[in-house]
């Protein structure tokens, strides 16, 4: 059995089935990364997009487990709309950073 996911493109508005791994257990531990680097092939796009399930971005350093996804669930992809980190190291949920503190660091 092969477990897969949908892609949904938001500035297309297309969807397309992509097979992630042929057991659930490499599916669960396959890295957001990976899947982003199975999409685009060679193509540095991946670098950065976004991906997003259930209205939460996907950490690129995080697997598909971590993030709860599961077989035949959607995941959408956006360009980058926020300078943030693709990494889920030092997220800090909820703290607010003025745009001055911002320009200082």
């Amino acid at each position: 059995m092969s477990f897969q996911v949908w892609i949904l493109e938001r500035r297309k508005g297309t969807t397309i089935n992509v097979s992630v791994a042929n057991s659930e257990e490499e599916f669960k531990n396959t890295t957001v990364e990976e899947l982003k680097r199975k999409l685009f092939s060679a193509d540095s796009r991946y670098k950065v997009c976004e991906l997003y399930c259930n209205d939460e971005r996907l950490f690129h350093d995080r697997t598909l487990g971590s993030h709860g996804i599961k077989h035949s669930d959607v995941i959408m992809i956006a360009p980058p709309m926020l300078p943030q980190s693709l990494s889920s190291k030092g997220e800090r949920e909820g703290e607010f950073i003025s745009r001055t503190e911002s320009m200082e660091k």
